[in-house]
């Protein structure tokens, strides 16, 4: 996803709890001639957030968007959660994005901010019907509280000039976390590079963004009705 970004222009901050892995995606960023800055952030830490935001108006000054991307995946049926997984999931998926948008907000350069929030599919009901595994209701939860946050608080938002868009990306994201999983073959290949979504985020940034503002938007969209063939 970053690298998408990167190669529309934007200049990147990569922020992670694993600093090696946010070091790597910088080093790898430069090498290809992007520029990209890396700072060591655990959502589910309140002061690490306050730190990193602290960090980026000392180091940039302000920020056009904020992607609040960070996410894990409990495969935790109901008899298996216990209040650890349920505290990890809340506190990434959801409490974590509340923190970092309230944080950014006096970064965010009015009229032209945007933050984007990383839905799911998994946040509608109608999930239910589809014959769902039983340990991806947990995950489903947190993506419903954080589309309601995150549409809930558009209009808060654009009040003072920042634009809120919830972008899901329709299929499921073949990230780092889902790597570690050592799923079968046959359910990784339902999985997608993240830089899908990146195209989306890509589009929606070079637009105004205030049209946008309270939308819930899926990126599958791109591409087939939005203009970027390669999505």
């Amino acid at each position: 996803m970053a690298f998408e970004l990167m190669a529309r222009g934007a200049s990147v901050i990569v922020a992670d709890h694993d600093d090696v892995a946010a070091e790597d995606v910088v080093a790898r960023a430069r090498g290809q001639g992007h520029c990209a800055v890396a700072y060591s952030c655990d959502v589910r830490d309140p002061a690490e957030i306050g730190a990193l935001f602290t960090a980026i108006a000392r180091d940039a000054g302000r920020l056009d968007a904020l992607v609040n991307n960070a996410g894990v995946f409990p495969r935790v049926t109901l008899q298996q959660t216990t209040t650890e997984a349920l505290d990890d999931v809340v506190s990434v998926n959801f409490r974590g994005a509340v923190l970092c948008t309230t944080a950014a907000m006096p970064l965010l350069a009015p009229a032209k901010g945007m933050v984007v929030f990383i839905g799911s599919s998994a946040a509608e009901a109608t999930t239910l019907d589809a014959g769902t595994a039983p340990y991806f209701q947990l995950y489903g939860a947190s993506k419903a509280a954080l589309e309601r946050w995150a549409l809930g608080t558009a209009p808060a938002l654009a009040a003072v000039g920042v634009t809120a868009v919830v972008v899901r990306p329709g299929r499921p994201l073949l990230t780092d976390g889902v790597l570690a999983m050592d799923l079968p073959a046959e359910e990784l290949s339902q999985y997608v590079d993240p830089a899908f979504v990146g195209v989306a985020i890509g589009w929606l940034l070079a637009q105004q963004p205030a049209a946008w503002t309270g939308r819930l938007l899926s990126a599958r969209d791109f591409g087939s009705s939005w203009g970027d063939a390669r999505a």
